[in-house]
């Protein structure tokens, strides 16, 4: 599962890739979900990645107090998230070894 303390840190990567490399800006513009993936490194749910990509707006803008928020919604949202892809992954697997 993801902790807080690595959601806050990708998201700060994020923010900090964002402000510094026009291309990545620019294709965080275009489509936004790619552009978390390919900083992350992650190929997580869409739904986690719009949170994240909400919060590092926030944190573009300058929204410190409401950032902080918006980051524990995420790492929740996320965790959650995470778990019914495990619980999916881990169904799938079980289901294919019944098989063979």
């Amino acid at each position: 599962m993801i902790e807080m303390k690595d959601i806050k840190g990708k998201i700060d990567k994020l923010v900090d890739r964002l402000k510094n490399d026009d291309a990545l800006k620019a294709q965080f513009k275009k489509d936004p979900i790619k552009a978390v993936e390919s900083v992350l490194g992650v190929d997580l749910p869409d739904e986690a990645v719009k949170k994240i990509i909400a919060e590092a707006k926030t944190k573009l803008a300058g929204g410190k107090d409401e950032a902080g928020n918006a980051v524990e919604k995420a790492g929740a949202a996320i965790g959650e998230a995470a778990g019914k892809v495990t619980g999916a992954v881990g169904g799938a697997v079980d289901a294919l070894k019944k098989k063979l």
